[in-house]
C-alpha cells in the first residue's frame, strides 16, 4: 500500500509514542477507505481482480515533477494506473504520468528542469488546490526529483519516511557558507540530545530541519474540509514557533511578522 495513502487509510491505530503502534483492520466506514476504493487505490472488497500495469506512461525531458502518490506492492503500477485515470477525469489534469523504479511506482504531475520556475511553481500551487471527493487530498504536495528512490542510511534522513508528516523549524542553505548541510546536520543531532525527534531534508538548494513524524491520523482531527492540526502538534509548534533561517528569523514579507514553522509532507 503507498505510504502516503496509509496515512490516510487507516483509522484505527494503537499509537504508543509518535512512532509506535500496530495497525487494525480497516473499518468499513472508513472514509479513507471510500475514497481509496473509488479513486481504483483499493479494489472493491468483491471485485479485487487487478489487470496488468503498463509501465511508464509519460516521459519528457526534465528532472524535476510533482510528487502526487507513491506506490509499493506487486500491483503498485495498476493502482498508480487507476489513480491517474481517476484524477484525469474528475479533475481535468492531462499532466500526470507514473514511473516505476525498484520497489514502487511513483506518480507525477508535469516534468521541469528547475524545482523552481514559474512554470513549476504555477502547477504546485494548482495542484494543491485540488478540489476531489469533496476535499483537497494534494495540499501538500511538493516538486520531487524525479526518480530518485535509494533509501539513505541514517535514520536522520527524511528521505527515508516518503508521505509522513513533519513540523519544519528551520533552514540552511549556501547564504550561510558552504557548510550549510553539514550545519543542518548538527543542529539535528543538537536537538535530538535534548530528546526531540529532529530529522532533516538536503534538497537542492537548502536543507530543511524539521521535528516529529506523523501519519494523517496523528498530523490531523477531523474529516476532510474540516481537518485541524492535532493536539500533539499544536503542542509541538509552541515548542517551536517560528521556521527559522540560516539560525536567524525570517520575517514574511507580506506582513513583517515571524515565519511560523508549518506541517509539510516528506515528498
Amino acid at each position: 500500500m503507498t505510504t502516503m495513502l496509509r496515512s490516510q487509510l487507516t483509522i484505527l491505530i494503537c499509537t504508543a509514542g509518535l512512532l509506535g503502534g500496530c495497525m487494525q483492520e480497516i473499518s468499513r466506514t472508513n472514509p479513507w477507505e471510500d475514497w481509496a476504493v473509488r479513486t481504483g487505490q483499493m479494489a472493491k472488497p468483491k471485485n479485487s481482480k487487478i489487470g496488468e500495469g503498463q509501465g511508464t506512461s509519460y516521459k519528457e525531458d526534465g528532472n524535476w515533477a510533482i510528487l502526487m502518490d507513491s506506490f509499493e506492492g506487486d500491483d503498485r503500477q495498476q493502482k498508480a494506473q487507476r489513480l491517474k485515470k481517476y484524477l484525469e477525469k474528475q479533475t481535468g489534469v492531462r499532466d500526470l504520468w507514473y514511473h516505476d523504479m525498484g520497489d514502487r511506482t511513483y506518480l507525477y504531475r508535469g516534468r521541469y528542469d528547475k524545482p523552481v520556475v514559474q512554470e513549476a511553481m504555477r502547477d504546485l500551487r494548482q495542484t494543491r488546490l485540488l478540489f476531489v471527493d469533496g476535499w483537497r487530498p494534494y495540499r501538500a504536495v511538493t516538486i520531487a526529483q524525479v526518480g530518485v528512490s535509494a533509501k539513505p542510511e541514517s535514520e536522520l534522513d527524511l528521505r527515508n519516511y516518503s508521505g509522513k508528516y513533519t513540523l519544519q523549524i528551520a533552514f540552511y542553505n549556501k547564504e550561510f557558507g558552504k557548510n550549510y548541510q553539514k550545519k543542518a546536520e548538527e543542529y539535528v543531532n543538537d536537538l535530538r540530545k535534548q530528546k526531540f525527534e529532529a530529522y532533516y531534508y538536503h534538497g537542492p538548494r537548502m536543507t530543511n530541519v524539521t521535528v516529529g513524524l506523523f501519519t494523517q491520523e496523528e498530523a490531523y482531527t477531523g474529516q476532510q474540509v474540516l481537518m485541524q492540526f492535532s493536539p500533539v502538534v499544536k503542542e509541538l509548534q509552541k515548542k517551536f514557533p517560528h521556521n527559522m533561517g540560516n539560525n536567524e528569523t525570517v520575517l514574511e514579507k507580506s506582513t513583517g511578522r515571524p515565519q511560523k514553522s508549518k506541517l509539510v509532507i516528506v515528498p
